[in-house]
């Protein structure tokens, strides 16, 4: 049987999983993009819930995640006299109630970094960094052997059985699929947030204005 041949383009959260998942296939070879000159391990909290936990726990991280989650307590809204006028507490995996912190919250950079960690050794996934995708074009459907035929930033050509565009919700590899006129996914609604983090362990403060 001939080899799978898989292209996996950005280097975030899902690109990384995909990539675990797709090299537990013995024919399957992954190449994993990242644009950034390496591991790009940065950003905010994220909280896992209901499949995601599940998923995790399949992956065998459930130890790594809890390792390294942030253990909030949840969210409380305070007005501008340092009163709390509302708690959310953090809502526990398994318990039916969902809350804007869950069990499992973790930094952004924490997860890259776990699922990475699943595929670094594995002979058959190669991670690349400082790549992009300059363009690719697609063999006919009806073809059995068809082929995407990519080339990449510095020039480089090669050819894959599967492309995965993980690069984001303003993915430039979806707009290379789709073609200019694709709709964009993100909707402007006036809303800002921004966020900040206090001297105390698992604080983080975020005001939203709403313009």
């Amino acid at each position: 049987m001939s080899s799978l041949n898989v292209l996996i383009v950005g280097g975030g959260v899902a690109g990384p999983a995909a990539a675990y998942w797709l090299s537990r296939i013995a024919r399957a070879n992954i190449t994993l993009i990242e644009r950034s000159p390496q591991m790009r391990a940065t950003g905010q909290q994220l909280d896992l819930r209901v499949a995601g936990v599940d998923m995790m726990k399949k992956m065998g991280i459930e130890p790594a995640v809890r390792a390294v989650r942030v253990k909030e307590p949840g969210m409380q809204i305070v007005d501008t006299s340092g009163r709390t006028r509302a708690f959310f507490p953090a809502a526990e995996h398994g318990s039916g109630k969902q809350s804007i912190t869950s069990e499992f919250e973790i930094m952004r950079g924490d997860l890259v970094k776990i699922l990475y960690g699943l595929t670094e050794k594995r002979s058959n996934v190669r991670h690349l960094y400082n790549t992009t995708i300059q363009t690719f074009t697609q063999d006919d459907e009806s073809d059995p052997n068809g082929k995407v035929h990519v080339t990449f930033s510095d020039g480089r050509k090669e050819d894959y059985d599967l492309v995965l565009a993980a690069d984001g919700t303003g993915s430039r590899t979806r707009k290379i699929m789709l073609g200019p006129d694709a709709p964009d996914p993100r909707h402007v609604t006036g809303g800002y947030i921004a966020y900040f983090s206090s001297t105390s362990p698992g604080v983080f403060y975020f005001p939203f204005r709403y313009v």
